[in-house]
């Protein structure tokens, strides 16, 4: 969560409606994952009878919050249902109670009245597209979304799985010396490809680039060509595990991160779409680096001593982070019990204009300067200080001075 990009984890995190819409769900997801691991083992899985009610449970709550989610455990359900089907020729009551649950909630969330008003065109804030050819539209403009949120927006995530890929592709050559001729050449080729694609979507991460690469709308061949690189860098990271990684440990590793095009999917024909949507496919991609780091440790016979050394960087990156994090929110978190604190005072005095203040790393909150007037309105009704109460944001330092000012008066 620490490198998550900002404006994610402003509405999936920070956000306390974007946080109780989008987290649950995709944890759900990823806990039902890790329940059903053991079907990538040689022997069939075993559950306790209990595990039935406890998949129907996750797969009912874990539906009727967010439409992609829902449909996506639906075809989760389906392909873990399926592959023990093909793989131990058995069924699963717990398998099929995850899928009862995420239809159940799914149809639940369906029947509410909003999505007649959204497939009718009726909804002023959600819509579909209504033809072909809009539809082709949306998702063409949408994939551009998908590439800024999932790839170019993740410079650290980016870095981090092509470290990871480098050292699976090295993994695989020291243990396959004499063996895959063929598959070897194949191997290089595409992790040339990662890191050089690689490389430009992390630089351009952090616009290492002119105005020029900065502007892909104002100069489209620029924006074309950026794109066409980030597709062939997200194509590598599903060739590579694909070409090195052992038989019998791919369909565990690799499913979180194929989940990840199923759980995007849907938000390609519905408007509109932010940042706090990919929270799942997020946390899908962490999932499957985490495999993909387990995998690699067991390879190398990672010895006790070197697994330790690298939980210690671990805790100490986590906790340079955390020191980073609180240096961020108890600024924010100042500033925010100050404007609250003077906006009732200033309404019970009656003032004509309320001041509050905006609030320092304001990237880093959703919507956490009410200029617009509906969020100054919500502002108004949560505050208790009158809905069409005139309320002004005013900079830090000009509150700071005005906060003094009134205090005294």
């Amino acid at each position: 969560f620490f490198v998550m990009p900002r404006a994610m984890f402003a509405q999936s995190i920070v956000w306390s409606s974007g946080y109780s819409n989008y987290v649950p769900s995709a944890i759900i997801s990823v806990l039902f994952m890790l329940m059903v691991n053991n079907i990538t083992g040689s022997d069939p899985p075993k559950y306790p009878k209990h595990f039935f009610v406890y998949t129907l449970l996750m797969g009912f709550f874990g539906a009727p919050f967010i439409e992609n989610v829902a449909l996506f455990n639906i075809c989760l359900a389906i392909a873990v249902i399926g592959y023990t089907a093909i793989k131990f020729k058995k069924a699963y009551a717990c398998h099929f109670g995850f899928l009862i649950g995420s239809i159940a909630g799914s149809l639940w969330m369906f029947s509410n009245s909003a999505y007649s008003s959204i497939s009718s065109g009726t909804d002023s804030y959600r819509d579909m597209s209504s033809s072909i050819s809009d539809l082709i539209e949306t998702a063409l403009n949408h994939l551009t979304v998908i590439c800024h949120h999932l790839v170019l927006s993740n410079g650290v995530m980016c870095a981090i799985a092509s470290v990871l890929l480098t050292v699976l592709a090295i993994v695989f050559f020291k243990q396959n010396k004499n063996k895959n001729k063929i598959k070897k050449p194949l191997v290089l080729f595409v992790l040339a490809i990662n890191l050089a694609c690689g490389a430009y979507t992390v630089l351009r991460t952090y616009h290492v680039y002119s105005t020029v690469y900065d502007n892909p709308r104002k100069y489209p061949p620029v924006g074309i060509c950026a794109e066409i690189i980030t597709f062939v860098y997200v194509l590598t990271i599903f060739i590579l595990p694909l070409l090195c990684v052992d038989k019998g440990s791919k369909f565990r590793m690799l499913l979180p991160l194929y989940c990840v095009p199923v759980v995007v999917a849907p938000l390609l024909v519905v408007n509109p779409i932010g940042p706090r949507c990919f929270f799942a496919a997020y946390l899908f991609i962490m999932v499957f680096m985490i495999n993909l780091f387990t995998y690699i440790s067991h390879k190398i016979n990672l010895k006790p001593k070197s697994e330790k050394a690298v939980l210690g960087g671990l805790c100490v990156a986590l906790c340079a982070l955390s020191v980073v994090y609180l240096s961020i929110f108890i600024p924010i978190f100042k500033y925010d019990s100050r404007r609250n604190e003077l906006a009732k005072m200033q309404a019970e005095n009656g003032e004509e204009i309320v001041i509050i203040s905006g609030l320092p790393y304001d990237d880093y909150v959703w919507m956490g300067e009410p200029r617009k007037e509906l969020w100054i309105q919500r502002y108004n009704l949560f505050h208790d200080i009158g809905k069409y109460t005139n309320t002004k944001v005013v900079p830090e330092e000009e509150f700071d001075e005005f906060y003094e000012t009134y205090q005294k008066e």
